[in-house]
């Protein structure tokens, strides 16, 4: 059995827990492809499909939801869903599935994971933890993920998976944001001229191709989606967005998270 899995992941969290689950995968083979910076890898000879993102105002990323569109219509491929977060998930696996569902998959299993916080205005109101994921988080996760085991032997012997969406058919949640939300919070990112060095990690991490190097950073604020992906792993702290001036950055998952995550 062979598997692929389609992650972004703006801060890292994300990329760890895909990195963890196909590392406890026993059954099937599995490639992951990162939207945002990988070749694109056409899944009509996989098995399976995986989708896995961060919650962007409680659901899933703009960019994540442009790529489902982008893929051809399946004729009922299984699938999961799986989804990182910082606080509050809301109905983000949901919609995930909604999204999947809509180019002829069939979402047969779903989970959504608890990481530190990566948003700037949250980790400034105190809102976040560092510990994440707890050791009860983790034990979740690892049901999940023997749970995406069954189903593969149950692809393989040829029986037919209970669909997820049908789960949740009757369950009342908070809607997800407007789209534009995000951007504005995020606001009109400037570059501080005299702290920037030019080193193009902002242009790297933008998964929206919003910034190009000319020599300098310049930004197109159409294109833009204000995810904070630029503004949190900028190592001179010279991005500005709102009201925050290199305050409460998330550069990545802790070495102590990494070292759990890695067992």
């Amino acid at each position: 059995m062979k598997g692929i899995i389609y992650y972004y992941s703006s801060t890292g969290n994300t990329k760890l827990a895909v990195n963890y689950l196909k590392n406890h995968i026993h059954n099937a083979e599995i490639v992951l492809c990162d939207i945002a910076n990988d070749n694109i890898i056409e899944c009509d000879s996989y098995d399976f499909v995986g989708f896995a993102s961060f919650a962007e105002y409680l659901g899933p990323p703009t960019l994540m939801k442009r790529f489902i569109e982008t893929l051809s219509l399946q004729n009922g491929k299984p699938a999961f869903v799986l989804n990182t977060y910082g606080r509050f998930t809301g109905p983000t696996q949901i919609e995930f599935a909604k999204q999947v569902d809509a180019r002829g998959f069939k979402v047969v299993a779903g989970h959504s994971l608890i990481m530190p916080m990566n948003y700037p205005p949250m980790k400034r109101k105190g809102k976040h933890s560092t510990s994440e994921p707890s050791p009860k988080e983790m034990s979740n996760y690892d049901r999940f993920i023997a749970q995406i085991e069954r189903s593969i032997t149950q692809i393989e012997e040829g029986e037919d998976l209970k669909p997820l969406l049908r789960t949740f058919s009757l369950k009342k949640l908070v809607p997800s944001m407007a789209r534009d939300k995000v951007k504005k919070d995020f606001g009109i990112q400037q570059i501080d001229q005299e702290k920037c060095v030019n080193c193009g990690n902002c242009a790297r991490v933008c998964g929206y191709n919003a910034i190009e190097m000319n020599p300098n950073p310049v930004v197109n604020h159409q294109k833009c989606n204000g995810c904070w992906a630029c503004y949190n792993t900028c190592p001179k702290k010279a991005i500005n967005a709102k009201s925050f001036k290199g305050e409460y950055q998330y550069k990545g998952p802790s070495k102590e998270l990494v070292d759990r995550m890695s067992k």
